[in-house]
C-alpha cells in the first residue's frame, strides 16, 4: 500500500511540474490573443473619432455659410470692405503687370545718335557713315543728312516755309545706329564712348536714360504696392476680428453653456473660424469682380490713348492664377483675423 501511494504521488508530481513547465508559454499566447482585440478595439476608436472630428468641421463650415446667408445685407457690407481693401493693391499689381508687359515689348537695343559739328564736310561724314556700315557691332546704320533734318523738323513741328528765310542750315548731320542685343549697360556705354573719338563727332546720345527712369518707376511701383497690399491686409484682418468679437458676444450665453456641458475652446471657436474663412473668400470674390469692373471702365480710353500712339496695347485682366491666389490669401486672412479673436474672446469668456 506504501509504495503503491507513493508511485501515485510520484506520477501526480510529474504530471503537475509538465504541466507549470509549459504553463507561461500558454498563458503568453492567452495575453497575445488578449491584446490583439484591444489593438483593434483602439484603433477602431481612433478612427471614430477622427471621423466625427472631419464631420464636425463640415458641419461647422455649412452652418456659418447659413448663418451668414440669413443676415445677408449685413454680411454683404462687411465683404464688400473687405473687397474695396483687396481691390486697391490688386489693382495696382495689375497696373504694374501691365507696365512691365509694355516695356517688355522694346527690344533692348537703344539708337546711339552720332551729331556731328557743322563744319564737318560732308565727305567725312559719309565716310564715317561707310566705316560703321561695315562695323559688326552694329544692326542698323542710318544717315540723316543737314537737309532731311530740316524737312522732318518742317513736317513734323509745323515750321513749314518759316525755316526758308535762314541763311544757313542750323542742323547737323547725324548717323543713327543701333547696336545688336549686348549683355550689360556699361559694354553699350563703352560703344557710345568709343564713338566720341571720331573726328568731327560734336555729341553722342545714348538714349537708355528713359528706360532706366522705367525700370525705376516700375520697382518703386512694386516696393509701394507690396507696402500698400500690407496695410490692407491689416485692414482686413482688422475688419474681419472685430466682426467676429461682435458675433462671439451676441452667443455669449450660449457659449457659456456649451462649456458647462465639457466643450474645449477649440470645439467651441470652429464655427467662427470658418466664419473668418467665409467673409475672406466672398470679399476676395467680390475685390475681382471689381478688379474686372475697373478694367472695363478703363478699356477705352487706354485704347484711344493706343491709337494716338499707333500702337494696339489692351489692359491684360488678371490671370487665372493670380485670381485664385487673390481669393485663397483673402480666405487665410479671414481665417487669421477670426483666429486671433477667437483666442481673446474665449478666454474672458468662462462659466462662473
Amino acid at each position: 500500500m506504501t509504495n503503491n501511494v507513493r508511485e501515485n504521488y510520484r506520477s501526480k508530481s510529474g504530471k503537475l511540474a509538465k504541466g507549470n513547465m509549459s504553463s507561461p508559454g500558454r498563458q503568453t499566447a492567452s495575453v497575445n490573443q488578449e491584446s490583439q482585440p484591444r489593438k483593434s478595439a483602439q484603433r477602431t476608436h481612433r478612427t471614430n473619432e477622427f471621423s466625427l472630428f472631419l464631420l464636425h468641421h463640415q458641419q461647422m463650415m455649412w452652418q456659418s455659410l447659413q448663418r451668414l446667408l440669413k443676415a445677408p445685407i449685413a454680411s454683404f457690407m462687411t465683404a464688400l470692405m473687405i473687397a474695396v481693401a483687396l481691390s486697391l493693391p490688386a489693382m495696382l499689381y495689375l497696373l504694374i503687370e501691365n507696365a512691365q508687359t509694355l516695356s517688355s515689348r522694346w527690344d533692348g537695343a537703344p539708337q546711339i545718335s552720332l551729331f556731328f559739328t557743322l563744319e564737318t564736310p560732308t565727305e567725312n561724314v559719309t565716310e564715317v557713315f561707310e566705316q560703321l556700315q561695315q562695323d559688326q557691332r552694329f544692326s542698323k546704320v542710318e544717315l540723316i543728312t543737314p537737309e532731311q533734318a530740316l524737312s522732318e523738323f518742317e513736317q513734323q513741328g509745323g515750321f513749314k516755309g518759316v525755316l526758308q528765310h535762314l541763311s544757313t542750315n542750323p542742323l547737323p548731320a547725324t548717323i543713327v545706329l543701333q547696336p545688336k542685343q549686348v549683355d550689360g549697360m556699361y559694354h553699350q556705354q563703352a560703344i557710345a564712348q568709343t564713338l566720341e573719338q571720331i573726328k568731327g563727332v560734336e555729341q553722342v546720345q545714348f538714349d537708355t536714360a528713359w528706360i532706366a527712369r522705367l525700370n525705376a518707376m516700375l520697382q518703386l511701383g512694386q516696393r509701394a504696392g507690396a507696402m500698400l497690399a500690407g496695410l490692407f491686409a491689416l485692414a482686413v484682418i482688422l475688419v474681419i476680428a472685430n466682426t467676429v468679437r461682435l458675433a462671439i458676444e451676441s452667443r455669449r450665453e450660449e457659449i457659456v453653456v456649451v462649456k458647462l456641458v465639457g466643450a474645449t475652446n477649440a470645439y467651441v471657436r470652429r464655427p467662427f473660424l470658418y466664419m473668418g474663412l467665409w467673409f475672406g473668400v466672398l470679399g476676395g470674390l467680390l475685390a475681382l469682380m471689381l478688379v474686372h469692373c475697373l478694367i472695363w471702365l478703363l478699356t477705352d480710353p487706354v485704347a484711344d490713348l493706343s491709337q494716338l500712339y499707333e500702337t494696339h496695347f489692351k489692359i491684360a485682366a488678371m490671370t487665372l492664377d493670380a485670381s485664385l491666389l487673390l481669393v485663397l490669401t483673402s480666405g487665410v486672412l479671414g481665417w487669421i483675423g477670426a483666429w486671433f479673436t477667437c483666442q481673446r474672446q474665449l478666454r474672458i469668456i468662462e462659466p462662473r
